[in-house]
């Protein structure tokens, strides 16, 4: 079986059975709703049942089948792991495309339809939730890193983007190549909306197929695991249900990227016969896509160790 060892804890959504393997079959335990129970990890491999064979598993080694419960976060509110004064900038762009004049895009070239939202998420001192993002943290306003805020006329769709209170274009002064998402009943353009109510990374925005490189050496591996920041899509792995993956820098900082259509065929290859592989600083890993969304785009994230994202442009992480 393939095991991923994470402790936690699950609410019952309905009654539900305790069993000896991940599957229906022998003699259950009924478990009725409302009930917390705690969880060592859990199997991505078990009986399949509405398109999900995620199990969790015990400590007392019984199994229940994930999709009548909900996962609970931790009451630990997580912060991120201080700079060390000997980590510098150590990003490129994990875009490989060319700019406007026909050459290579940069982290302040490249094409952003979201940011990374600094108000009531958790890169807010304010805010005391655990992973506070996306629908946790809605409040109809966004802050971006430069201190821009959007708190006027949203988007006609969700997940919401938000105008200044006196409309106007967003990063005026360049510090990024901001677009926006287009959208035909907006009142305004794309770049006069600041993009998403709770968005935990910055969106680059280019068509289906377009690489996306490693923006430093580390290994990568598909996640297979129950992503605590931005869930499953309802299916059993963040991989599953986003597409999504990341790579293991080994300084105490991983990159997530979202939606790829695939990875490298070079590093399907390998992951085949193991759980990561080394991948080098401006080696194409994947090309982009729209698993798991709606439009084409490329979410790309930082995050500590203890999965607590971190914003490269404000913690002047690229190269």
């Amino acid at each position: 079986m393939n095991f991923v060892a994470q402790n936690g804890s699950a609410k019952t959504l309905k009654d539900i059975n305790l069993r000896k393997q991940p599957a229906a079959v022998g003699v259950p335990k009924n478990v009725p709703v409302g009930e917390v129970i705690s969880f060592t990890g859990w199997v991505t491999d078990g009986e399949v049942i509405n398109s999900n064979g995620k199990w969790f598993k015990t400590k007392e080694e019984d199994f229940f089948w994930s999709g009548n419960v909900e996962v609970l976060s931790s009451p630990v509110v997580p912060k991120p792991t201080p700079m060390p004064a000997t980590v510098s900038a150590f990003l490129s762009v994990p875009i490989q495309a060319m700019d406007g004049v026909g050459k290579p895009v940069t982290p302040f070239t490249a094409r952003i339809a979201a940011i990374l939202d600094h108000e009531m998420t958790s890169l807010d001192p304010a805010c005391k939730i655990p992973y506070s993002w996306g629908l946790r943290a809605k409040n109809k306003k966004v802050k971006a890193f430069n201190g821009e805020i959007g708190d006027g006329i949203s988007t006609s769709a969700p997940p919401y983007g938000y105008t200044k209170i006196v409309p106007g274009p967003f990063f005026s002064a360049r510090e990024i190549n901001y677009v926006g998402v287009y959208d035909q009943h907006d009142t305004y353009s794309s770049s006069w909306y600041l993009n998403y109510d709770g968005h935990c990374g910055y969106d680059f925005s280019y068509s289906i197929g377009t690489p996306i490189i490693a923006p430093a050496d580390g290994d990568l591996s598909r996640a297979l695991v129950n992503d605590p920041i931005n869930g499953n899509n309802k299916a059993a792995t963040a991989w599953d249900g986003f597409h999504s993956f990341y790579i293991d820098h080994r300084n105490g900082f991983f990159t997530w990227f979202l939606h790829c259509s695939n990875l490298h065929p070079d590093i399907e290859t390998k992951l085949q016969v193991s759980n990561k592989v080394f991948v080098a600083r401006g080696q194409i890993v994947a090309y982009l896509g729209k698993v798991g969304t709606m439009g084409a785009h490329l979410h790309f994230e930082v995050r500590d160790k203890n999965n607590c994202i971190l914003d490269p442009y404000a913690d002047k992480l690229w190269l």
